[in-house]
C-alpha cells in the first residue's frame, strides 16, 4: 500500500489592473498547464489524423479543464462544473448584484 503526501500549494493570485491581468502561480501549476497543452496537442493530432479519439485523450482533456481553472484562477459558474468558468472579478460583480 502506497501512502501519498499532498503538499498544500499556494493558490493562484490574480490581480486586475485597467487593461491588464497579472497571474502569479506556483511552478507546479505552471508545469501542469504546459503538460495540459501538450496533452491537448496530442488529442487534437489524433482527432485530425484518425477522426477518432482514445479514452485516455478524453481524460487528459478533462484534466486540462481543471488545471486551467486552478492554474489561471478561474472559478466555476453558478451551475458548478457544468457551467462556463468565470473570473473572480465577474464573481464579485455577480455577488454584489
Amino acid at each position: 500500500m502506497e501512502v501519498y503526501t499532498v503538499k498544500k500549494e499556494k493558490k493562484t493570485k490574480v490581480t486586475y489592473k485597467k487593461d491588464r491581468v497579472n497571474i502569479e502561480m506556483s511552478r507546479t501549476h505552471y508545469h501542469d498547464l504546459l503538460k495540459g497543452y501538450n496533452d491537448l496537442n496530442s488529442a487534437l493530432g489524433m482527432l485530425f489524423e484518425c477522426q477518432d479519439m482514445y479514452l485516455s485523450d478524453m481524460q487528459n482533456l478533462e484534466t486540462l479543464k481543471y488545471r486551467l481553472i486552478q492554474g489561471l484562477g478561474f472559478v466555476e459558474g453558478e451551475h458548478g462544473h457544468y457551467s462556463n468558468a468565470i473570473t473572480t472579478e465577474e464573481l464579485k460583480t455577480i455577488k454584489a448584484a
